[in-house]
């Protein structure tokens, strides 16, 4: 058994072994960094740009300074083998045997993805499809090594909740500029699925779903829903009330967005009393972004600012955020953080109620105030 002064000699000896660990780390101006993805890809992060705790280093490693140790990709080249838009990928016979390979085809008259992607299944790290006039997606589940996926700017409509399923390193997907008007619920959830960056901004989406904005156990830097239609948002599956479910950071942008947010949807069916409100907004660890975007300021965005100022301002005021109302008239064009939290002017954000209403009257909550008019 060890005497204590051989047993406190140990301790000082591992100690000053850990902190000389941090310093040779430290003094390292990067680091091969390896996102929880299976270990399928190594990166490099620069230290004297990302520092702070290990969740703020992750973070800045994975969205702001974050470079592939892979060398140069070699080009394949697509040729389109009839006038339906179908084609395969083709490899110069000079890069048979690389082990990275990438393929670029843009602003051309791809209908379909080429039939045999999957023969470079371990190759394959990047794909740039942009303007072209794919419609359908293809089971892209093989490639298991691709890093960034671009589509920009083609003909698809939706977004299933197996799309990238099996893609263990994906990390960023451009689907900008297509025609898409629906995404399945959980669409990220899969365990297979890491992406950390995702647009799917200008396109046609009326609705989002909860499921899709809180992403369980689910590390992402930024989610593009700007320049859509989206006037409700939903929680078709009870994500918000369940105590359980975090997400765990990032941005989510709605800015631009056609038309007026309508919270009655989301919010009415889900929740009543303050409870409801804390659990819910407690789940949201990132920051939402509606810049140039407007809201219908009714009784729900009354009781939100009453009973979770805190979360409201920490949820909707960083990066310059503006919270600023369509309706009701009174309130167009007022910014939200701009009224002290019990002035008068909140006392327009009411709601018609229903039930027990008399016969031809016409009955309003007034949340401020906790009364029925």
């Amino acid at each position: 058994m060890l005497q204590p002064t051989a047993l406190s000699y140990l301790v000082l000896v591992i100690f000053i072994a850990f902190i000389n660990s941090i310093w040779i780390i430290k003094a390292e101006s990067n680091f091969d960094w390896k996102p929880d993805i299976n270990g399928t890809n190594d990166y490099s992060c620069n230290l004297d740009y990302c520092t702070g705790n290990q969740f703020e280093v992750n973070r800045c490693c994975a969205c702001a300074h974050i470079a592939s140790n892979v060398p140069e990709f070699s080009p394949l080249h697509i040729e389109i083998i009839n006038n339906k838009g179908e084609s395969v990928v083709i490899l110069n016979k000079k890069d048979t045997g690389a082990v990275n390979v990438s393929i670029t085809h843009s602003n051309g008259w791809l209908r379909h993805f080429p039939s045999n992607l999957c023969d470079f299944k371990s190759e394959l790290k990047s794909i740039d499809f942009s303007y072209n006039h794919i419609k359908v997606w293809a089971n892209l589940s093989c490639l298991y090594m691709l890093d960034s996926l671009k589509l920009t700017g083609n003909r698809l409509t939706t977004v299933s909740n197996s799309t990238f399923i099996g893609l263990y390193s994906l990390r960023s997907v451009d689907l900008s500029f297509n025609e898409i008007r629906t995404i399945d619920l959980h669409m990220l959830s899969d365990q297979s699925i890491h992406l950390f960056n995702i647009d799917l901004s200008n396109n046609l989406m009326k609705t989002l779903d909860a499921s899709n904005m809180i992403i369980q156990d689910k590390f992402f830097c930024k989610i593009d829903f700007s320049h859509n239609e989206i006037q409700g948002l939903t929680s078709k599956v009870g994500t918000l009330l369940e105590n359980e479910v975090h997400q765990n950071g990032g941005d989510i942008l709605l800015r631009n967005m056609r038309e007026e947010f309508v919270f009655k949807e989301w919010l009415s069916d889900f929740a009543d009393a303050i409870e409801d409100y804390q659990t819910i907004f407690s789940n949201f660890r990132g920051t939402y972004d509606i810049k140039n975007s407007k809201v219908h300021c009714d009784c729900r965005v009354g009781r939100f600012l009453k009973y979770c100022p805190n979360d409201f301002y920490r949820i909707y005021k960083s990066k310059d955020n503006e919270f600023i109302c369509g309706s009701p008239e009174k309130l167009v064009n007022i910014s939200v953080f701009g009224i002290p939290l019990y002035d008068d002017v909140f006392d327009e954000m009411i709601c018609e109620v229903w039930d027990h209403c008399p016969r031809k009257c016409k009955c309003v909550e007034q949340p401020r105030r906790e009364r029925l008019l």
